[in-house]
């Protein structure tokens, strides 16, 4: 166990000694950030080197199979200095997974020598080599490099399981619908229009319809017209908005009794893992007025930003037009002063989320209100990855559909 990575890198935190980064290229690197490799010293005089993402021999808290990789436990010991938001939000500008809260004073206190051990670490018993013929491994070796061809079965096999994943799936949008405008813009053509009549004075088609192929001009029709050299250009259109006043807004419950509130929802809907309130507030979390959270999406370069707030209290006008979702306890008392007081009217306009634990009954008032109930189980917490990318999946048709203007 001496050469397993996390006792690898206590020795480090504990001496103070160096721990060096290395890029693809084998070059040496200042920060973590961008390095593939990490390299530590050994009881050996050799030094180990070892990916970034070489699993440990520390279990992640309510899981029976997932360890932290070392680029986790190396950040935590470079920063276990800061507050958990604050670690959270550096690790993932830095496209580091940070440990969870439930584990991150355990692991602190075990990688600065305060304990000796934790009940998260696994003595893991690797199966000795089997001793192999010689003329066994040749052949081996030999069959490794000749190609290998599936069977027609396995490709029948291949392409029926793909089609039954495809009929589960949900088409947002497809190589034609993303052609189109999320926004009318007919209006600037009857401007153009009544600015310029010389212009459709030959018979020129009017305003093309949303959707059709006549509203995106390809070819000669989008060549510069000689007709129009001395005549000025029109008012250029004022700036679209910043991408501010595009960020989803998502309302939490201020009160202690709600499964998700400001001190849980951030490891909620980021990390995926349920955490009660009363544990975050024994690690002495401090309750943010405003949380700024980043969701990484595939095929996207930038995450997706989103906001999350417990009080409508200093909202704007545009801050209600920016609201995409609402988690309730099920009570009328927690829309008082907002833009529309009956829940009924709330939820035709946003999405509702009923957070509430597996082997507890809903609310009455919930089955009146156009909400979707999320049930956590309350002790299997390998489940809440499932439970928290079905959320993510029904928000983002959700804004997909009624709320196009807030995809960033």
């Amino acid at each position: 166990m001496a050469t397993d990575p996390l006792f690898l890198l206590r020795d480090h935190v504990i001496h103070k000694r160096p721990i060096v980064f290395l890029g693809a290229d084998g070059k040496e690197l200042p920060t973590l950030a961008s390095a593939t490799d990490i390299k530590l010293a050994s009881d050996t005089d050799k030094p180990v080197i070892l990916p970034r993402a070489t699993p440990t021999a520390y279990k992640k808290s309510g899981s029976t199979e997932d360890y932290y990789a070392l680029d986790s436990l190396v950040f935590l010991a470079q920063n276990h200095t800061l507050v958990y938001s604050s670690l959270l939000k550096e690790g993932i500008s830095v496209g580091i997974s940070p440990v969870s809260i439930l584990d991150m004073r355990h692991l602190t206190d075990f990688l600065t020598g305060k304990v000796e051990t934790t009940d998260n670490i696994v003595q893991k018993k690797r199966p000795a080599p089997a001793d192999v013929p010689a003329s066994e491994s040749i052949a081996s070796k030999q069959r490794k490099h000749e190609p290998h061809y599936p069977s027609f079965e396995a490709v029948k096999n291949d392409t029926e399981v793909s089609a039954r994943i495809m009929e589960g799936e949900r088409i947002i949008s497809n190589h034609y619908s993303v052609l189109d405008s999320s926004k009318d813009l007919s209006g600037i053509l009857k401007v153009y229009r009544d600015l310029y009549p010389e212009d459709f004075a030959n018979g020129k088609s009017a305003t093309p319809q949303r959707g059709t192929p006549g509203s995106v001009r390809t070819g000669a029709a989008s060549r510069p017209n000689p007709s129009l050299a001395g005549v000025p250009a029109p008012k250029r259109l004022p700036p679209p908005s910043k991408r501010a006043h595009r960020i989803p807004l998502i309302v939490v419950p201020a009160a202690a009794t709600s499964l998700i509130t400001m001190y849980n929802v951030q490891e909620f809907l980021q990390n995926h893992t349920y955490v009660p309130n009363q544990q975050v507030r024994e690690l002495g979390t401090k309750k943010e007025s405003r949380i700024t959270l980043e969701r990484a999406r595939i095929g996207h370069p930038k995450p997706m930003l989103y906001h999350i707030v417990d009080s409508v209290e200093k909202f704007k006008p545009d801050d209600w037009d920016r609201l995409a979702a609402v988690f309730t306890v099920g009570a009328t008392w927690q829309f008082k002063k907002w833009k529309w007081e009956d829940p009924r009217e709330i939820f035709k306009h946003v999405k509702g989320f009923y957070v509430k634990l597996a082997d507890e009954k809903p609310k009455d008032s919930i089955a009146t209100w156009n909400v979707e109930t999320i049930d956590v189980d309350r002790s299997k917490r390998h489940k809440d990855k499932a439970v928290v990318s079905q959320l993510w999946d029904s928000l983002d048709s959700y804004i997909a559909a009624y709320k196009p203007n807030l995809m960033q």
